[in-house]
């Protein structure tokens, strides 16, 4: 994912300006999903999916840090994240070619 990067207050780094850096978060996912088949050649699909982890969606300073978890702390880092239910919708339109299937080869 990316998401700001961490600005510690005590290093000389210009924390005003946004820059972003990546990390893996590993959380669990699940989902519900439906397919339609409409006619012989074409299916309208829906999906629903949960993917809950902790991120800094906003990318600034909302908690404090430890040990005593004051705020504000002047730092941007892991200790700002909040754990975020995020959804996901998905519409997904198919379309299968040959519109007919064929017919089985009779061998004799």
């Amino acid at each position: 994912m990316k998401e700001r990067a961490d600005c510690p207050s005590d290093t000389a780094v210009d924390c005003t300006t946004f820059t972003t850096a990546t990390r893996t978060a590993i959380a669990p996912t699940f989902g519900v999903g439906l397919s339609f088949y409409m006619g012989n050649f074409m299916s309208l699909g829906l999906e629903w999916r949960g993917l809950p982890f902790a991120w800094n969606t906003g990318g600034f300073d909302t908690h404090g840090g430890a040990p005593d978890g004051r705020f504000p702390d002047n730092k941007i880092n892991k200790d700002d994240r909040e754990f975020k239910f995020n959804q996901l919708l998905s519409v997904s339109l198919g379309f299968y070619f040959p519109r007919t299937r064929k017919a089985p080869s009779k061998a004799g």
